[in-house]
């Protein structure tokens, strides 16, 4: 399935899918580049991503989700964040603001695991790996980060932040995947989970999403 096939009016899923390869394309201008017009392009859209991510999530919790309040109130918020992330470049509170959303998709996804999907085992597997693949990432990330001293007297870099990156991009998509197959299933399109070369795990319904 293509995302266009698979997502097709669903402009909510669009979007997110939309952001999330936009922070790939941000993630590696500003690796290359390390100019700080290049570092807003990286994490003004992690931010767009998590923020339109856990509003998708927490969608069916939230009153007055019949008009666009939400999602006014969301881009305003994206907004006024990267007029302020771009004046005053924020590090350690941007990692900390970061991980509040990514806290709140969580508890949320958690939430559906334990309660809401006990008769969809192949969406719970994608939350499990979802997990494993973004607390693995986070893990490696701060072990790099705060012992880089120590990590570089060892006989082999093991390049934490890459695989801070790989493990965080496959986390990336798997959790919207997820959300996707139960958006699926709630509209009664049938959806089923197929692995492209054995690897690739992407939904197939026989309408459009």
């Amino acid at each position: 399935m293509c995302v266009r096939e698979g997502l097709g009016q669903n402009r909510d899923l669009l979007l997110l899918f939309a952001t999330i390869a936009l922070v790939g394309l941000g993630s590696a201008l500003f690796h290359g580049t390390l100019l700080k017009v290049s570092q807003q392009a990286d994490e003004t859209p992690m931010i767009i991503a998590i923020t339109q991510y856990v509003y998708l999530l927490w969608k069916d919790k939230l009153p007055y989700t019949s008009g666009k309040l939400w999602p006014t109130l969301i881009w305003s918020h994206n907004i006024a964040f990267a007029v302020l992330h771009w004046r005053y470049e924020w590090v350690t509170a941007f990692q900390v603001y970061f991980g509040i959303w990514s806290v709140l998709a969580a508890v949320r996804l958690r939430h559906m695991y334990k309660h809401e999907l006990q008769e969809l085992p192949v969406v719970r597997r994608l939350i499990k790996w979802y997990f494993f693949t973004w607390l693995f990432g986070v893990a490696v990330w701060q072990v790099d980060f705060h012992l880089c001293h120590h990590v570089n007297q060892l006989p082999i870099n093991p390049q934490g932040h890459a695989w801070w990156h790989m493990s965080v991009g496959v986390a990336s998509f798997l959790g919207p995947l997820a959300l996707a197959f139960v958006e699926a299933k709630k509209r009664g399109l049938n959806p089923s989970i197929r692995f492209h070369g054995g690897l690739l795990p992407l939904i197939h319904t026989k309408e459009k999403i």
